[in-house]
């Protein structure tokens, strides 16, 4: 890979951050942050209200005010019971979710301006203490990331949600409209604070993204999480001198420190498993290792490449079904990778749409990439036999095979063929073998149900060969399967010889597609930046 800088369009691809952009782990912490902001003022504002009916004076009394007062506290304490809610589902990206808060910032507001404002101020009784709205506003600016601009703007508005709410109050009725110098006195000290807390948050997340940008792990600079599970994450990286970007995948010590010592002995044991297995890999079709450590601080980390492309699973999501010809394409490359894999005694065990990636490689279209040997089980290994409990099924219920679904230990790489065929299955017809089925009903549908043909789930043209080929891969008896991986690309290349998918074919499907696949990256419609090769640690 050439040591370049990559262009604006590189960037966006590689869902690389701009330099005023959070880092995606931050951006995630400060949005369940904002969450726990919510709640509180939501909490905050039932207290207010409850005080207003037991304890008087001292309090505006809701029996008492007018129905503008109830609407600002009732109002505002439920949008923050909703937001909370929404921060916590993470169903929305980070970002995203950041950029609401800031509407919330001013909803909020604008809930505290009438509510304070919903009595009249005295003409001559002097004005003491400070507004809740301030404190809300320069409590939400230091507590809720966002950019200078970004910030500022809603400060602001937040701030005018003072005059505004004073204004509704006189509007209805029900509160004289004070002195000049009583609004000067009401309001501006919410503007200076407002416009004060923004300059000091602006260095706070301005270190804050530095800090996020300059973490480093051996030679690479890690500039971006893309992806985390239960025990590990992945990053997006930059070599400090090569410039090539890469993606890592690390285990943070902290992972282990609830773990007994032979569940952690197991953990360690399987990371560095599967960057061996990998690391004994030399197809092209199968995601490149670069390196494999620990760090000083016992970060286990291995370095893999970083490719521009399209998951299986998210292609069929995106496009519908492949020809016939573009599916036995993708396959033979899938099989030369499993091929070599099996002749070295490595079952993959996790084979789908999702471990596979389309990509582009030099000048060369649509070149498969199978991913995540975090699985992977090798068969010459007593010692590696044990470090998955017996009895235990791994994989993905929907592509596995009936001896892996019973719970077998001895697998071996006609349980990958299966899988494969579940794969072929779905990238003809769009649909799963055994559809509306998941978890262990999917399981269980694998080992006792008939797979139907392809051909009878699709409109498009399904050749008899090739349909004939995935029921041979879908058999219960992994002695009826093709023999090996080998035998199965030989079989697939046999099953398409009038229509073949060519490189001009390729070429031309990603001149036309490559934008909308960039631009569905970078949109975050998808929860990964584009090109993520590697699967969370599970």
């Amino acid at each position: 890979m050439a040591a370049q800088q990559p262009d604006a369009n590189h960037r966006i691809l590689r869902g690389t951050s701009s330099p005023t952009a959070l880092p995606l782990d931050f951006a995630e912490r400060s949005a369940q942050r904002f969450g726990w902001l919510a709640l509180g003022f939501a909490i905050t504002q039932a207290i207010v209200y409850g005080m207003g009916l037991w304890m008087q004076p001292g309090w505006i009394d809701p029996a008492q005010a007018p129905p503008l007062y109830t609407a600002g506290v009732v109002g505002s304490a439920t949008l923050g019971l909703g937001f909370a809610a929404l921060s916590w589902s993470r169903k929305l990206a980070a970002p995203l979710m950041l950029d609401l808060a800031l509407l919330y910032l001013v909803l909020g507001a604008l809930g505290i301006g009438v509510a304070e404002n919903a009595v009249s101020w005295p003409i001559h009784t002097p004005i003491r203490g400070v507004s809740s709205l301030a404190v809300w506003i320069v409590f939400f600016v230091l507590t809720v990331p966002s950019t200078f601009g970004k910030g500022l703007l809603a400060a602001l508005t937040a701030s005018l949600m003072g005059p505004l709410g004073l204004i509704l109050n006189i509007a209805d009725g029900h509160v004289d409209n004070p002195q000049p110098t009583q609004w000067a006195t009401l309001f501006l000290p919410s503007f200076v604070m407002a416009a004060a807390a923004v300059v000091v948050a602006r260095f706070i997340y301005h270190l804050s993204g530095q800090v996020g940008k300059l973490r480093e792990l051996g030679s690479y600079r890690l500039i971006e999480q893309f992806g985390h599970g239960g025990m590990g994450s992945v990053w997006v990286a930059q070599h400090s001198l090569l410039a090539r970007r890469v993606a890592i995948k690390l285990i943070r010590p902290e992972y282990l420190k609830g773990a007994i010592a032979t569940e952690s002995h197991a953990i360690k044991a399987r990371f560095e498993r599967e960057a061996q297995a990998i690391a004994s890999l030399s197809s092209p079709h199968t995601v490149e290792l670069y390196d494999f450590g620990l760090s000083e601080d016992g970060t286990f980390y291995y370095v893999m490449e970083l490719l521009e492309g399209i998951d299986l699973g998210k292609f069929v999501e995106a496009y519908g079904p492949m020809r016939a010809s573009r599916v036995v394409h993708v396959l033979t490359q899938v099989c030369d990778a499993l091929a070599e894999a099996h002749e070295k005694g490595i079952v993959h065990r996790d084979i789908k749409p999702a471990n596979i990636i389309l990509s582009i490689q030099g000048r060369t279209c649509d070149f498969a990439k199978v991913l995540d040997f975090g699985l992977a089980k090798s068969l010459a290994s007593a010692e590696r036999e044990h470090l998955t409990k017996s009895g235990t099924t791994l994989g993905t219920p929907a592509f596995m095979a009936p001896e892996a679904a019973t719970g077998l230990e001895t697998l071996n790489g006609q349980a990958d063929i299966y899988s494969l065929g579940c794969v072929a299955f779905y990238l003809l017809t769009g649909s799963l073998v055994f559809p509306n089925r998941e978890g262990l009903a999917a399981a269980v549908a694998h080992v006792k149900d008939a797979p139907v043909p392809p051909s009878t789930r699709t409109e498009l043209p399904v050749p008899k060969a090739l349909d004939d080929l995935v029921l041979r891969c879908l058999e219960k008896d992994p002695n009826l399967r093709p023999a090996g991986c080998g035998e199965l690309l030989r079989l697939l290349e046999e099953c398409i010889k009038e229509e073949n998918w060519s490189q001009s074919d390729a070429r031309a499907w990603w001149e036309s597609n490559r934008p909308a696949i960039r631009h569905r990256r970078h949109s975050g419609t998808e929860h990964a930046a584009e090109g993520v090769l590697l699967k969370q640690l599970r």
